[in-house]
Parts: C-alpha cells; structure tokens; sequence
C-alpha cells in the first residue's frame, strides 16, 4: 500500500516536473499584455506584405477584416468615423519598376476607401512616368487626403536645374530618373488634385 502510494506520488511529480516549463514559459504570439491603464478601444492594424487590414480588441479578437483585392499588400490605413476604411495598396496596373530606385520599390501607387462592409467606393492611382505615390497618407480635417508621392525628373531636367554632374553617377545609377518627393492634396469627392508642393519649383 506505501509502495502504491510512493507510485502514485512519484507519477505526479515527474508530470509536474515535465509541465513546468509549458506553464513558466512566456506568450509569444497575440496580446501579450492588457493592463488597467491601456487605453479603452479598438486597434487597427495591417501586416507588411498582407493584404488585409484587421480591427482588434484588447482582448486580441478580430472585430472586424477587410480584404484588399488586387495588391501584394497594405502600407497604411485610416479608419474614418463613419466606418469607412482607407489604405495605401499597390496599384492595379503594372507599374514600371525599372523607374525607380532599387532600394525604395515599395508597394504603393493607390489609395483607397471601402465601406465598413468592404465595398470599394474611391481609388486613386498613381502610373506611368510622371508621379508615384509611395509610403504614407494623411487625412485632412476637411475629408482631402494628402499624398506623398515621387516626382519623375530627367537626366537632362536635372542637369538643367543645376545638378552636379559628380552626383550624375549616384543619382541615377540604377534607374533613369531623379525622384524628389512632391505632397498632393487630393478631394475624394472629385478625384481632383486641389493643391500640391513641390520642392522642385524651390530649387536653386
């Protein structure tokens, strides 16, 4: 009987011993930490090279998904206060790579805004050798939404503007355009350029 119950124990132990360090060891994966002082709300979120954006408790459940069709990924997204969603995506068209820089071919090109159900409702496009947009958005107070975008300039353009032909070699080493950033104002409602800066005009 003392035997069977040594047994018994010792089964115990060595389950006890053998789930230590499952039990001690740290969360990895989803909410790690949701103290009393976060901040009562929602998260909006999308991975890099995901194209889909998620809205998330503190709880770390999914509220709420869009899928976004026709591109490698999502850059950014703003949820609108009347649920509307508006990401920076890939631009549906093929876009020349060859024009830009190979360090900087990020996946933009197109802003977008679908409904809460994922209806799209406005896109904007960035193609061709003129303009790209690329990297971040801004959403004004007065519903226009300001783009960052590249400015495509020529070798010739450039050295006219006074570039320094010992830069010639850096600046266009791996592809056939100078790129300055330009911001643009764009009014959803139109699809209208209502305003740009551009550093170009600037130069001296």
């Amino acid at each position: 009987m003392l035997f069977s119950i040594s047994r018994k124990l010792l089964i115990i132990l060595v389950l006890l011993l053998a789930a230590a360090p499952a039990l001690t060891q740290e969360r990895t994966v989803g909410v790690m930490v949701n103290a009393a002082g976060a901040y009562d709300g929602y998260t909006l979120f999308a991975t890099l090279g995901d194209a889909a954006v998620y809205l998330m408790d503190n709880d770390g459940r999914i509220i709420h998904t869009w899928d976004i069709e026709e591109t490698a990924g999502v850059l950014e997204a703003h949820l609108l206060e009347n649920g509307s969603l508006v990401v920076v995506a890939g631009a549906r068209d093929a876009v020349d790579t060859s024009l830009m820089p190979t360090s900087n071919r990020s996946n933009g090109g197109s802003v977008r805004e679908y409904t809460w159900n994922g209806e799209l409702i406005w896109e904007h496009q960035f193609i061709g050798a003129e303009t790209h947009q690329h990297h971040a958005i801004d959403i004004m107070p007065n519903g226009n939404i300001l783009v960052i975008a590249w400015d495509y300039h020529s070798l010739d353009e450039a050295l006219t503007m006074g570039l320094d032909t010992r830069f010639v070699d850096i600046e266009f080493k791996d592809h056939p355009y100078l790129l300055p950033d330009i911001i643009i104002e764009i009014d959803p409602s139109t699809d209208e350029w209502v305003w740009q800066w551009d550093p170009w005009d600037h130069l001296v």
